[in-house]
């Protein structure tokens, strides 16, 4: 069987299928999961280092399919980035990326993150369509 191109749709539609078998204890399932974390967890210390981030309290946001869906993932790369930066605080967020990105804009000119800001923000979220390539190539 050969394969052009495996797009981020096709990865993120096999991601949850993936993880299943995996919790259910599927050794392939796990590798798969385990392999992914060592691949992205090596870059991860890079950038780590890199920025000099080993001793920060900073958060480190989970985005994307896999790492947002996958608690065999996610924990598995939150353990290597721990490693280097064992103060890094690891975090699932229930808001969009995109809405990440408006909260950073207000914060930036000035507007203070209540409690209540960050609910509207929760729901008026719900009304925004995620985005998705119709390629193949992701």
């Amino acid at each position: 069987l050969y394969v052009d191109r495996i797009g981020r749709s096709q990865i993120a539609a096999a991601a949850g299928t993936v993880d299943e078998e995996a919790m259910k204890g599927d050794r392939v399932a796990i590798r798969v999961l385990e392999q992914a974390a060592d691949d992205l967890g090596e870059l991860l210390v890079e950038v780590i280092r890199g920025i000099g981030f080993e001793d920060t309290d900073e958060y480190m946001v989970a985005t994307g399919s896999v790492a947002q869906g996958s608690s065999i993932f996610w924990n598995l790369l939150c353990r290597i980035a721990h490693e280097v930066a064992p103060r890094l605080r690891p975090v699932q967020p229930n808001i969009k990326p995109v809405m990440g990105a408006c909260l950073l804009a207000l914060r930036d000119i000035g507007v203070e993150w209540t409690p209540e800001l960050l609910a509207r923000i929760e729901q008026t979220q719900t009304g925004v369509p995620c985005h998705q390539s119709q390629d193949s190539g992701g």
